[in-house]
């Protein structure tokens, strides 16, 4: 049966599926985590069986995929407060005051400058963001003054800003995904698995999280990486890290990759077009108070964790206290340690299928151990794993949202059992798909 010239099946997934993000960007709330699990298991069931059976209506479901975007444009983000933090940093910066020198509690004392509600976005933005300097990157925070220059006195406005701009960043990574996808020979309808797939949505667009951004610089890097265009590479590259901090994950690899003649201008670049974006905020405590941010996330922070929790359970009962801080120095230094032997030891392998699929094993181990996971961080592996279909990734997509079920009470309390039941199937299919990764299989991925 078809409707309108398409399949009776396409109409009813687009159909129910707007539905459901309409109720997620309107109607929910965060704390009832039961009908969100049961909203985004309709939506993951609809996405992956269409995908799987129905990617050659290629061009529908692309706009099907934007069609779920655009339903949000109006509404506020609802599983994040993060936007709330967004728009404080853009209107301290419009005070011409760098966003890394002061806290916003120390802000909300000062009778000198003009924040728009600035007693109700303190008490939103939540307890972490008030005593903390942000950690957003320079790059981030110049959308934050554009947009909150554009709307000053709307938050709502703010949001629809960045919505906009995160619609127009995904349609370049659509655009670039499926160009890379034709360059390497694989089908164009791939891009799907991306763009249908509904923790992207929900979490890129409708909680406003930078990877949709920042997944756009990565793709352009890696599409000017495998044509030779190594100094464009570097700049685009540079770009991704000023606006999330992850891609420099990806440096060791990059370094062996590249010929020797052209490493050094490389790393130049890069760390040009880095210091570039950090030169307006500079001053004498830029370095000690943004890298003093940034190490809460490796030693005080913890949320959604997998080999952490484990270690943590074992020091706690070793030691008599929680030793995130002693895991928080051991696992900056395996990252090291195994980063750079990884790269180093699949130095020979030039293919960008090959390469795509090394960036996926350094994401996916540094995801493993660190102590904070929340589900947006799965974006970025979503994305590459268009290239190289692990089900283990796919799995993890839909699995990361019971890690909301922490939620569920004013004070945020995970549940051992949701942990259990996210990470042990995503364990032994990594298991089974990376670390069973026999040589014979591996051959038989650079040849397709």
């Amino acid at each position: 049966m078809r409707i309108f010239g398409h399949s009776f099946y396409i109409v009813s997934y687009t159909i129910l599926s707007c539905f459901c993000y309409y109720y997620i960007y309107f109607h929910l709330e965060r704390s009832n985590f039961y009908e969100l699990l049961l909203v985004y298991t309709i939506l993951f069931w609809g996405y992956f069986k269409t995908v799987k059976n129905y990617s050659h209506l290629f061009k529908i479901l692309i706009v099907s995929g934007i069609i779920f975007r655009i339903l949000g444009i109006f509404s506020l983000p609802i599983l994040s407060q993060d936007y709330i933090r967004f728009f404080w940093d853009g209107q301290v910066m419009i005070n011409q005051i760098s966003p890394y020198k002061l806290i916003p509690l120390e802000l909300l004392k000062s009778e000198t400058i003009s924040i728009f509600e600035k007693e109700y976005l303190i008490e939103t933005m939540g307890s972490l963001s008030q005593i903390h300097f942000s950690n957003y990157p320079p790059l981030s925070q110049f959308i934050f003054l554009i947009s909150s220059y554009l709307f000053p006195k709307s938050i709502l406005g703010f949001v629809v800003i960045l919505k906009l701009l995160f619609i127009s960043f995904e349609c370049i990574t659509i655009f670039l995904g499926i160009k890379l996808l034709t360059f390497i020979e694989l089908n164009e309808s791939r891009i799907l698995w991306y763009v249908l797939n509904p923790l992207v949505i929900i979490e890129c667009f409708g909680n406003l999280h930078f990877e949709s951004i920042m997944i756009a610089f990565i793709i352009l890097s890696l599409l000017l990486f495998v044509t030779k265009k190594y100094n464009y590479s570097a700049i685009a590259l540079g770009l991704s890290i000023l606006l999330k901090i992850i891609p420099l994950l990806f440096l060791p690899l990059i370094w062996f990759k590249i010929p020797k003649i052209n490493r050094y201008k490389f790393i130049s670049i890069l760390l040009t077009t880095f210091v570039i974006g950090f030169i307006p905020f500079l001053d004498g405590e830029l370095i000690y108070n943004y890298s003093k941010t940034m190490a809460l996330w490796i030693n005080k922070f913890e949320f959604n964790g997998s080999i952490y929790y484990v270690f943590r359970a074992l020091g706690t009962w070793f030691y008599g206290y929680n030793p995130i801080a002693l895991y928080g120095k051991m696992m900056i230094s395996f990252m090291l340690i195994f980063g750079m032997s990884y790269a180093y030891f699949n130095r020979v392998n030039l293919k960008p299928k090959a390469v795509i699929h090394q960036m996926i094993i350094l994401l996916s181990v540094y995801l493993f151990v660190s102590t904070t996971i929340h589900p947006w961080y799965l974006c970025t592996l979503i994305f590459l794993n268009v290239f190289t279909s692990y089900s283990y990734i796919i799995a993890w997509s839909y699995l990361a949202i019971l890690s909301y079920s922490a939620y569920m009470h004013p004070e945020v309390k995970e549940k051992p059992l949701f942990l259990i039941i996210e990470y042990i199937p995503v364990i032994l299919l990594f298991i089974k798909e990376i670390i069973g990764f026999n040589f014979r299989r591996l051959h038989h991925f650079e040849k397709r």
